[in-house]
């Protein structure tokens, strides 16, 4: 019995030795290739896959509330990218932040691309931010998660074009300013009238406790109307903050800051209060124009006069300046050189006191140079027979401006009551040509007293008296005709 325990020793041994040194032949661990047979035999292989071409997808998005937002994935093998279409788990589980003990499951449908679609009708969600966890897995793969913030907000809006308007007004007591809003989106710019919030909150800064309500009216659609009357707001500040708002559109808030103050006074400055022109020149008047308290530029005035029913209006130069060019301003009276004007200057401007001041204006007629000629005369007398013809030429000039043309002169000679008129030939010459062999001297001369009146717009006029005589007809150089018939 020992004998044969012994021979089965010794073949267990020679058995389990020829195994060991056979192993050690195939591999260098003998226990390696052990493991792998069993590995083969025991354990199943798992493929590595994606979900929207990464491991871990998170991705958030915002949509407009009752919009529709689609979402897609696509489940493929890492190594490949092969899509894979034959999920057995494809569901998602999601809930909204503002209520996280309220879960919801959604499948995934699979769509003809090979995309799995999540069904979840977005336009129905309510206004907040949803988590969304989306799995999708087969046996033998990878299962995947994507995780996706679902953020469904409000549709945006503006407030007279704006998301926050602020504005500051400043009227004086007793005056009514009128205050519109506007809702509108603020893609679109489309009114949205309706709003369900309409109102506005206000106080004095004065009495910062006591805090008034007012509604607003919509007075067109999207256009709303504070109704305010501040024409029996006491002087002060005051702070309107205006809600407009209607169920998923975002709410907005106007703020005007309303002062009521007292009438200011205006400060003005003339560089001359009386003015020096002459007649058809231009006019220049320039002033300033100052808060009298702070010494700020006032623009924005109005600030004009009148002169012979029409009026005439400054310009606003911006900066507290204004002024006026009033062309051709001239005399309305040529019968006297010069004449004296007073014109009254209106300063208006919102929120200040009128003021009206007197300026004086003398416009005065420039002088003439004057230059006559004519046939036979010397000094201021001419003696002619009757059968020459009396020619005159008269030349004028600015007594100033000797370059200047003066060609629209109107003269005229009043020669035995009977008017001749000079004509212009240029070059500010005037020429007149006068017969006189109508008149009989067949027994007396004859004797005249003439006047040349020079006219010009914007000039002195010039009067000229001429003594011109006719001497009485001779038959015989020396001897009148009337000597003969006294034979």
């Amino acid at each position: 019995m020992k004998d044969r325990n012994k021979i089965i020793s010794i073949a267990l041994f020679m058995f389990f030795a020829i195994m060991i040194l056979n192993a050690f032949e195939t591999n260098n661990n003998p226990y390696e290739n052990f493991y792998t047979k069993f590995q083969k035999k025991h354990i199943s292989t798992t493929y590595n896959t994606k979900i929207n071409g990464t491991v871990g997808l998170h991705q958030e998005y915002e949509v407009i509330v009752g919009a529709e937002k689609l979402f897609f994935f696509n489940y493929t093998q890492a190594d490949t990218g092969e899509m894979i279409t034959n999920c057995s788990i494809k569901y998602c589980e999601w809930y909204n932040e503002n209520n996280m003990s309220q879960i919801y499951n959604t499948t995934l449908t699979l769509t003809p691309e090979s995309l799995y679609k999540l069904d979840i009708d977005t336009p129905n969600l309510d206004i907040g931010n949803y988590v969304l966890v989306i799995t999708l897995g087969v046996e033998n793969h990878t299962q995947r998660t994507a995780i996706i913030d679902l953020i469904i907000k409000t549709i945006n809006t503006n407030i007279n074009d704006v998301p926050n308007f602020f504005e500051e007004n400043e009227i004086i007591v007793g005056f009514e300013k009128l205050f519109f809003f506007n809702y509108t989106q603020a893609d679109t710019g489309e009114m949205i009238s309706n709003c369900s919030l309409k109102y506005c909150e206000w106080y004095n800064e004065n009495n910062a406790s006591q805090i008034y309500n007012t509604s607003l009216t919509e007075t067109l659609e999207g256009l709303y109307k504070l109704d305010i009357n501040t024409s029996n707001l006491e002087i002060g500040n005051y702070f309107l903050v205006t809600t407009l708002g209607i169920e998923n559109y975002t709410q907005r808030t106007a703020i005007i800051k309303l002062s009521i103050t007292n009438l200011k006074n205006i400060e003005f400055i003339f560089y001359h209060n009386n003015y020096t022109i002459a007649s058809g020149e231009v006019l220049k008047i320039e002033l300033f124009l100052n808060d009298a308290v702070n010494k700020s530029a006032i623009i924005n005035a109005n600030v004009s006069f009148q002169f012979e029913g029409k009026t005439y209006s400054f310009i606003d130069n911006y900066n507290g300046n204004y002024s006026i060019l009033v062309d051709n301003f001239k005399v309305l009276d040529y019968g006297t050189p010069s004449e004296n004007y007073s014109i009254l200057l209106l300063l208006q401007k919102e929120y200040y006191n009128n003021i009206s001041i007197e300026l004086n204006i003398m416009v005065y007629l420039r002088e003439l140079d004057s230059d006559l000629s004519a046939t036979n005369l010397i000094g201021n007398s001419i003696i002619i027979d009757k059968s020459e013809k009396i020619f005159f030429t008269i030349r004028l000039d600015d007594s100033i401006n000797k370059s200047k043309l003066l060609n629209n002169a109107y003269i005229r000679l009043i020669f035995d009551d009977i008017t001749y008129i000079f004509q212009s030939t240029g070059n500010n010459s005037y020429n007149l040509t006068l017969s006189i062999d109508n008149y009989d001297t067949f027994v007396n001369s004859k004797n005249f007293i003439s006047h040349i009146i020079i006219q010009l717009q914007n000039y002195e006029r010039i009067n000229v008296y001429l003594y011109i005589k006719i001497n009485i007809e001779e038959y015989i150089p020396g001897f009148p005709m009337i000597y003969f018939f006294n034979l």
